[in-house]
């Protein structure tokens, strides 16, 4: 995906997310960075389900596959003097968000 796509996937992703006292700009840069790390773990497969509601994974997939992305994508993501949950408490909310789209009956405009 490009620079692009990713930025247009996050502004999908940011009007679900909603962190109080943390203005729209930051949100959308902290999305678009948790993407960016995230784009080259996630299998091509999944990317297909995300873009087609006609086919998609079960609840129980979804979350299998959440699961691995996330200690995948934290591998790539060190965060100096954060611990690890931390890392992934950040990281698994835009993972999880992502692959609600992947669910069969829903889809996400993947590029702009």
């Amino acid at each position: 995906m490009s620079e692009i796509d990713i930025a247009h996937v996050a502004s999908q992703l940011n009007v679900a997310f909603d962190i109080p006292f943390v203005p729209e700009s930051m949100e959308q840069a902290w999305l678009v960075w948790i993407l960016d790390k995230s784009v080259p773990v996630i299998p091509i497969d999944i990317w297909d389900f995300i873009a087609d509601a006609s086919d998609g994974l079960t609840v129980e997939d979804q979350q299998r596959h959440e699961d691995a992305i996330v200690i995948a994508v934290n591998k790539l993501i060190d965060l100096p003097v954060i611990p690890e949950s931390v890392e992934e408490a950040l990281i698994r909310p835009v993972i999880h968000s992502l692959l609600q789209y992947a669910v069969k009956g829903a889809s996400l405009t993947l590029y702009a």
